[in-house]
């Protein structure tokens, strides 16, 4: 291995292939998210709020833990700026979904495959190789 192999630049989005977590096998028309690693910029105030909103929730429920489904409840906007753009990923109909934040968030909080891809992605990518 060579040393410029690890000279990776964790503030540029890198682009990540969606994959069937059952098979992790491409979709046959494959898809693909560019993500901001968790040590970006990006990342570390994602981290700062996800923070901050469980933190929140142990305030409000001051008798208990805040259960795991609350607590990724509240991971869904920061979660969603870590994706710049995506390519590949179609509506019903075959037509390309547009890359606006909103339907960024839309799609992390609707679809467990985006949730975990950016979820688990972004935590890895300081592992990546430059290309």
């Amino acid at each position: 291995m060579k040393l410029s192999q690890i000279n990776y630049d964790l503030s540029k989005p890198t682009e990540v292939e969606i994959k069937d977590p059952k098979t992790n096998q491409s979709f046959e028309n494959p898809a693909f998210i560019s993500l901001y690693s968790i040590e970006s910029k990006q990342g570390k105030t994602a981290q700062l709020a996800i923070f901050r909103a469980i933190m929140n929730l142990r305030e409000e429920n001051k008798n208990s833990e805040p259960t795991e489904d609350e607590i990724k409840q509240v991971t869904f906007k920061p979660l969603a700026t870590l994706i710049s753009g995506w390519r590949g990923i179609e509506d019903e109909e075959g037509n390309e979904l547009e890359f606006t934040p909103e339907k960024a968030e839309e799609l992390i909080s609707t679809y467990d495959i985006i949730y975990n891809a950016v979820n688990i992605n972004t935590s890895l990518m300081g592992n990546f190789q430059k290309k």
